[in-house]
């Protein structure tokens, strides 16, 4: 974990950490438990989820953004209702921020 933070944190920036923790939390999969390294089953669904974060313009977006990536590396929804919600939750974070690198101007070249 601490390698992938290493080398995604400067490019993802903090919200990577809010991601993984989001995914970890609600666990979409039901895999999360079987990994005692917190967010280690859904890094690489992070990392794709992230990417695509600039082209979303509400949750319902990265909801579906959400079940498309876990479709690409499941072949299966991950639980689509329950979607709705982990999305609501990851452009909270997003937005979130967002605000805080308008405001600081810290993180501005990892959120573009």
């Amino acid at each position: 974990m601490v390698k992938r933070r290493r080398e995604t944190l400067p490019k993802y920036g903090p919200v990577f950490d809010d991601v993984i923790e989001i995914l970890y939390r609600t666990d979409p999969m039901g895999i999360a438990w079987d990994n005692p390294v917190k967010g280690e089953e859904y890094g690489k669904e992070v990392r794709d989820i992230v990417a695509r974060l600039p082209d979303a313009r509400s949750g319902r977006d990265v909801a579906q953004i959400g079940q498309d990536v876990f479709h690409r590396w499941f072949g299966i929804d991950g639980r689509g209702e329950r979607w709705d919600e982990i999305g609501e939750l990851i452009w909270q974070a997003w937005q979130r921020r967002q605000a805080e690198t308008l405001r600081t101007g810290v993180g501005e070249e990892q959120t573009r």
